[in-house]
């Protein structure tokens, strides 16, 4: 894209006096942001910045597309084609969208169009494809063998989809339209667009009314009775109340005595929460005051800055979200609030309708259906919805008018997009959505991010709530070394300290969480005779077994295989080894029979509502012992849980990442709030290798600015963020010597080009080198890590850079921007 279509295409639109238009076209792959059209005279009342428009495109009648900008400058000498329609006249981004879509394309090194459509799919107006029709039967003998085959797979006035004619005929993409082209000009055939049935619209349902009484009619006298009780009412629900059948509504419709109709009803994923109970607002403590009146302040300013919330766990920061929020939506203005997982937004959801009801809250979240956020984004529109809460996809949703964004748990890595593309960071997005519209944003966290704490300590926007709500303490932490745990068995995984405290906790009918961090139920099958170890044929690294399921499975692709307990190399019985959620699930049913025991984790939480289903029973005491993996160490606030258990501490500090030990501290932190969060203290024990390894003992103390003062130092010394920002480029490709290839001559590339601009002072690479899982998916991986310590101009450097690599056809890179694991 040219400087003149950068600087045209953010323009607030003017009104068409413009000759051409941006548009932003969807077909993947073609590495451009944007391409020029001529605007018809027709449209030229109908398009504006955001319009949904449809568009010819290469060999393709028509694709859809966005208009992101008008200009009066062409970027190309060729002939510009004429924008063939607008899909919805209604629809467009408004101006403050487009420019976060932009911004988000721009900062994560991306095309337009892949955060386009990850988040306004084409269904929504309908994709359009490219058909065939066979215009009359061949009677022309010239015809070479694969011209007669393409005309046989075609009926004379049937057209037939494009793609799945190539398919057929076996053939590439060139040989295919230069086949096209040919049939085309001799009139056998042609091409033409039409869109997909499959389009995205708002719900109808019929409804019923009364529109007069009738007279002289007793049975049609009885249904206008039941019907004035409930007038404007489901038509199904109508047929069975009054057990009555449509052939006698419709002799009343004849008679003009009601009238059916079909109504818009939105599908409402939050129908679950109808019947909840309202909550009325705490009263604030003195340190939760503070901390409003700060915010409250700098909302007033209307600044833009991150305000960070350090708010150790139980200490309230919830309730401070909710005052800050009544202030806002006073204001008419409206908010997002995200949270990291599926699971704690449905929690904070549940609580935001206590507070509010559901009349105005939406929720959105990968578990929501395409048509549900169809209807969200059709509230949106029409000013229903003044509280959004969702995962991160949430922030990319079209609220508009938002004047407070909230970011809770801020530290999760579950707020970065790591597939498919933009691998976008929804904290990041959050705080440029809030300089876009002006808008408050608010971080809390009982652990924040490094570079969060960094950044809010220097600009002086830290606020801390360090103490917990209604002054309960701390649960205290026992840390047991494992290392002397054995029973004539072996290894225990259970200590004798952690059972105790498990079958004490069960006598006084208190609630317990134990932690485990592994999915599945073995983490390596091994046979004891050869030695074999069972490995992904995809990616070499060891399969979880997965007993639930009876599989072998790779927790790195998508590949899996039906348990086999013979060993493929020598036919003996395979033992297994190590501790999954779903042994730990098992040896607990041994140990505690008596106890009721549910799992939490991603393998069981399938259904739409299956996380709010078992959050639900846990929190009414059905469930006396919840065991999961990390999803149970976040926002989970229960009175009756008065222990925690880890049962190996140790587990997240052996990845070769930078941030190691920073997510292994903040996991045990965050499990650890869990515990003595109502009238009754609690602990929480921590079965461990390393008892004196110090992250651990910061967070036996839940100590974080120990722990951030030592990291911060560390970070300082090497070079890390919040010091610098790291971009990672990997090479992949299913070929190893060709890959590793590519990945040294882009490495040798770089270095050329740093040093070139003069930033070799400012940017560090280092040499391409196998990634710490080499091979994925099939796929060899090279990496090649960069450090960028001149801010804004470094990261437009290797954006400029990266834009014109060029690798062979069967190679391929990506491109991470601050990404928040290394492996």
């Amino acid at each position: 894209m040219t400087d003149s279509e950068n600087k045209n295409k953010i323009s607030a639109n003017k009104g068409i006096s413009e000759k051409y238009a941006l548009v932003a076209v969807d077909v993947k792959g073609i590495g451009r942001n944007t391409y020029t059209y001529n605007i018809p005279e027709e449209l030229q009342s109908k398009l504006k910045t955001g319009s949904p428009v449809i568009v010819p495109f290469g060999y393709q009648n028509a694709v859809n597309g966005f208009v992101v900008g008008f200009t009066d400058k062409r970027a190309d000498n060729y002939n510009l084609k004429d924008i063939i329609d607008v899909s919805d006249e209604n629809f467009s981004f408004t101006h403050e969208y487009m420019q976060l879509l932009i911004w988000a394309a721009k900062y994560y090194i991306c095309d337009l169009n892949s955060v386009i459509q990850s988040f306004m799919p084409s269904k929504i107006f309908g994709k359009y494809r490219t058909k065939v029709i066979k215009l009359k039967d061949d009677d022309n003998t010239d015809l070479s063998e694969k011209e007669k085959l393409f005309l046989s797979l075609l009926e004379t006035d049937t057209p037939v989809h494009s793609v799945s004619l190539r398919k057929k005929l076996n053939c590439s993409k060139p040989e295919y339209l230069k086949l096209i082209s040919k049939l085309k000009y001799k009139g056998l055939i042609e091409t033409v667009s039409l869109p997909d049935e499959n389009k995205l619209k708002v719900k109808t349902q019929k409804y019923i009314k009364l529109l007069k009484r009738p007279e002289n009619n007793k049975r049609f006298e009885e249904l206008a009775d039941i019907l004035s009780e409930n007038n404007d009412v489901p038509l199904s629900e109508f047929l069975k109340t009054a057990k009555t059948t449509v052939k006698t509504l419709e002799k009343m419709e004849n008679e003009n005595l009601v009238s059916v109709y079909d109504k818009e009803v939105f599908r409402n994923p939050l129908k679950i929460y109808e019947n909840i109970t309202k909550k009325e607002p705490s009263v604030l403590s003195d340190e939760q005051q503070k901390v409003f009146d700060f915010i409250s302040k700098k909302i007033d300013e209307k600044s833009t800055e991150p305000v960070l919330i350090h708010g150790i766990t139980a200490s309230g920061k919830t309730e401070v979200y909710f005052a800050l929020m009544d202030k806002v939506l006073k204001t008419g203005k409206n908010i997002l609030f995200l949270a990291p997982e599926i699971a704690i937004a449905s929690m904070l959801t549940k609580k935001t309708v206590q507070r509010y009801g559901t009349e105005n809250v939406a929720i959105w979240h990968s578990g929501i259906s395409d048509a549900e956020k169809n209807d969200i984004r059709e509230l949106i529109k029409r000013g229903k919805i003044r509280i959004l809460i969702g995962a991160r996809s949430a922030v990319f949703a079209p609220l508009n008018n938002i004047g407070l964004i909230i970011v809770d748990e801020e530290h999760e890595s579950s707020y970065k997009q790591v597939s498919p593309q933009p691998y976008y960071n929804a904290v990041e997005v959050a705080e440029k959505l809030a300089v876009i519209n002006d808008a408050a944003i608010v971080k809390g966290s009982a652990t924040p991010d490094i570079c969060s704490y960094y950044k809010a300590f220097q600009s002086g926007n830290l606020t801390e709530l360090l103490s917990r709500y209604n002054d309960s303490p701390l649960p205290p932490v026992k840390i047991i070394d494992m290392k002397d745990e054995y029973s004539e068995k072996g290894q225990k995984k259970f200590s004798t300290y952690l059972k105790s405290k498990i079958n004490e906790n069960l006598e006084n009918k208190k609630q317990t969480i134990l932690l485990i961090n592994r999915l599945g139920y073995a983490t390596k099958i091994q046979c004891p005779n050869c030695g074999e170890i069972l490995k992904c044929p995809k990616c070499g690294i060891p399969l979880i077994y997965h007993k639930s399921q009876k599989i072998f499975k790779c927790n790195w692709c998508d590949y899996q295989t039906n348990e086999n307990t013979n060993c493929p190399n020598c036919g003996n019985t395979m033992n297994y080894y190590g501790l999954g959620v779903e042994k730990t699930e098992e040896i607990a049913a041994k140990l505690f029979p008596k106890a009721k025991i549910a799992r939490l984790d991603s393998e069981i939480l399938k259904g739409k509502y299956s996380h709010a289903n078992i959050l639900e029973q846990f929190e009414n005491g059905q469930i006396d012992i919840l065991i999961g993996t990390q999803m149970t160490a976040k926002g989970l606030d229960n009175p009756n849980v008065t222990l925690v258990g880890v049962i190996n501490s140790d587990s997240s500090f052996v990845f070769p990442d930078f941030r190691s030990s920073e997510r292994g501290f903040q996991l045990l932190t965050q499990v650890a709030g869990r515990a003595g969060r109502g009238e009754n203290t609690g602990e929480v024990v921590f079965q461990t290798y390393n008892p004196d390894f110090s992250v651990i003992t910061f967070a036996k103390e839940q100590n974080y600015k120990k722990f951030y003062e030592e990291e911060i130092k560390l970070r300082k010394e090497f070079g890390y963020p919040p010091f610098s920002e790291v971009i990672r480029i990997i090479t992949k490709g299913k070929n190893y010597e060709r890959t590793k290839k590519a990945g040294e001559e882009i490495s040798a590339a770089l270095e050329e080009f740093i040093t070139k601009n003069d930033l070799t002072e400012k940017l560090f690479s280092s040499s391409s080198s196998p990634c710490a899982f080499e091979k994925i998916d099939d796929f060899f991986r090279f990496e090649i890590l960069i450090k960028n310590f001149a801010d804004k101009t470094g990261h437009l450097a290797i954006s400029k850079f990266y834009r014109k690599i060029k690798t062979p056809s069967d190679i391929q890179t990506r491109i991470f921007v601050s990404p928040l694991d290394l492996l």
